[in-house]
């Protein structure tokens, strides 16, 4: 019984520190950049599966964009104009719904890989589709909140050091460090093998 009992607090203890050990991926995008549309489509998507169990993903859309407060309303001007600033407010509300890292991923994959990925109702067949709710979706696009997350992703991305200059930009483990980034960006399942400790996924 004691052995039993020893055994079931191992298990535990591993589980928890395989938890804890988790490479942290946060993705700096534009929504309608090709750069960003081809690595969430092509180096980050096809992967994700085999990697989901070892990274914690975070989404931050703003990349170039600027946002002021302006009579106590945020303004918001993104790279690619104002189509790219309504997805990403849309992206940002869908995030704010906290879903699970599988849905987040699949419902911003599928957002990038419109045709058009500033096309509101092709993001609505999106958030559908990953089983969003779309009516505190566009609650919170329209009510201000959404805004306010978009200063929020504004705010992070001007806090990194070095300054984000490029998009997409990839950050490990909250540490911005510029040569991870270009590896990233040109073998982003190579990089993050290299990152991860202890025991790895089969296609590392």
């Amino acid at each position: 019984m004691k052995s039993a009992k020893y055994l079931l607090a191992f298990i535990i203890i591993i589980k928890i520190d395989t938890s804890l050990s988790r490479v942290k991926v946060a993705v700096y995008y534009e929504t309608m950049c090709p750069h960003s549309i081809n690595f969430v489509r092509n180096k980050f998507h096809p992967y994700y599966k085999v990697l989901k169990d070892y990274i914690q993903v975070e989404w931050i859309p703003y990349g170039r964009s600027n946002h002021t407060r302006v009579n106590g309303k945020w303004q918001i001007q993104c790279k690619n104009g104002k189509d790219e600033c309504k997805s990403n407010k849309f992206q940002v509300c869908a995030l704010e719904e906290g879903r699970s890292q599988d849905k987040n991923v699949d419902f911003i994959t599928c957002v990038l890989s419109l045709g058009y990925p500033g096309h509101t109702r092709g993001i609505e067949d999106c958030a559908d589709r990953n089983s969003f709710d779309w009516a505190a979706i566009m609650e919170c696009f329209e009510n201000g909140r959404g805004d306010e997350l978009m200063a929020k992703m504004g705010q992070k991305t001007r806090r990194l050091a070095p300054r984000l200059k490029q998009v997409p930009t990839i950050v490990y483990n909250d540490t911005f460090d510029g040569r991870l980034c270009d590896l990233a960006l040109n073998d982003f399942v190579k990089t993050t093998c290299s990152m991860i400790i202890g025991q790895k996924p089969s296609i590392c």
